[in-house]
Order: structure tokens, then sequence, then C-alpha cells
């Protein structure tokens, strides 16, 4: 899930892990109208669970990602995320230059789309016992061995009594038997053969299925409000005029 304008609440984030949603991205991490300070020790993970225990991935616009920023995501297991409006392809230069300077930070860096670098974003070691641990944070997770041996791994996500109880785990697509669950986390451990991968996904009893319809008077508003968006962003923003006479309009309705 990618925010509207960015406008998000913890109610939200729970709703989301109920319905089974991988993750949420955001420019903003906190909940409209709620600011809080992160710690370090949650921005030095791929993505804050403060919410609900819903994972929430940040990103930045383009001129707000400095080198250091890229080289602290990277550092510390974080997918390197920006944002900017496609009105940005006007000037395609900055774009260019933001991706030129990842690559040169990160040579090895993967370019992918959304999901599979939110299903990526984990945190790995190795034990003396030779036991790969691996914590996830996004719904569903992807693993994979590329040595030439068969490897066992531990997966780990955070879970507790705030969560959605847990109605089954899926490998691949197929349940998964073989797991635990309580209020510390929940846990499995599978073998992958030499150069292979999974898809491990957890799923959560939707706790909000019997919630009613939220009415016509919403749905209009929503309906319109999202035509309007389309409308700003396939016409307007490719006008400098009517994107400069709309910008000016918003802000005396907003002053």
């Amino acid at each position: 899930m990618v925010f509207p304008q960015g406008n998000f609440s913890v109610e939200a984030m729970k709703v989301l892990k109920s319905r089974n949603f991988r993750a949420a991205v955001n420019t903003v991490p906190y909940p409209t109208g709620r600011p809080v300070a992160l710690t370090l020790g949650e921005l030095a993970q791929p993505a804050v669970l403060r919410y609900g225990g819903f994972p929430l991935f940040p990103r930045r616009p383009i001129r707000q990602t400095k080198s250091q920023d890229i080289a602290f995501n990277l550092f510390f297991g974080r997918p390197v995320l920006i944002v900017e409006h496609h009105d940005v392809f006007r000037h395609p230069e900055t774009l260019a230059e933001m991706a030129l300077t990842i690559n040169s930070i990160a040579p090895e860096i993967h370019w992918s789309n959304l999901e599979s670098a939110v299903i990526n974003s984990i945190l790995r070691r190795r034990t003396p016992d030779g036991i790969f641990n691996i914590r996830a944070y996004s719904g569903g997770v992807r693993i994979a061995n590329d040595r030439d041996s068969t490897e066992r791994f531990s997966v780990e996500w955070s879970h507790s009594g705030q969560c959605p109880p847990v109605e089954q785990m899926l490998q691949d697509g197929t349940p998964y038997r073989s797991f635990e669950v309580d209020d510390c986390g929940i846990r499995l451990s599978v073998d992958l053969a030499p150069g292979s991968s999974q898809t491990l996904s957890v799923v959560y009893r939707n706790d909000y299925a019997s919630l009613g319809s939220l009415g016509f008077q919403w749905k209009t508003k929503a309906f319109l409000r999202r035509r309007l968006s389309e409308v700003r962003d396939n016409y307007v923003s490719k006008n400098r005029y009517l994107m400069a006479l709309a910008q000016t309009l918003q802000r005396r309705l907003l002053s």
C-alpha cells in the first residue's frame, strides 16, 4: 500500500495487516496528525514496525536523498526508495543523476519493482552451527541459497498479542505446516537446495470481514477524488500553465 497524499492512521495499518497486505510505503514515517520521534533502533532496520506491527518502509524525494542517506539504508538492509511525481520527467537529468549516484555507491544493487524490493528486505546472519537466521519484515519474504550446498534457514517475524491471529503459513503459495507462533514471534525453518529460492508468507485471520459499508456519500467523495487526481496527473501536470493555475488555486483554498 502506498497511501494517497501520505495520509495514514494506526487503525489503517492494523486493517492492512489483517487483510494480508505485504507492507506499506510512505514518505512521512508517522500517522497523520500524530508526529513521533522514531528511535535509532527503529531507523536502523529495513522497516518501521511501531504501528500495529505492520511494516512501514520509508521513502524520500530526490531532493532530500543524499549520498549518506543511501549509504545508511544499504548498511542497515533498507531498500533505497525514492519518490517523485511523473512531472520529474520534464527534467529527467535529476532522476538520471540520482540513479548514477546510487549505482556508484552500490554497484551490485538490483533495480526492481516495489514488491520485489519489499520481500527481499531482510536481515540475515549465520550462526556458529551453520544455520542462517533470517529476520523478516514484510508479510511475505524471499529467501535464497546462493551456496553450493543445501543450507538451513530459520525465519522469524515479529508478533504480539495485538496482532491478528495467524491462520497459516505459505511456502511458494502452498500451506506449510511446521511453524511456531507465540507473543515473541512467528518462526519456521526450511532447507534450501543449492541455488534455489522460496517465498514464505504469513496469512493472518481477517478480523475486519464483518465491517459494514462506508456509505454512499463516502464512496462518492472517494470516486470523485480519484478521478480528479487522474485528471491532474494525466492532463493538468503536462501543461505548465494549467499546473501553475491549479497550484495557485490550491494555495488560496488552503490559506
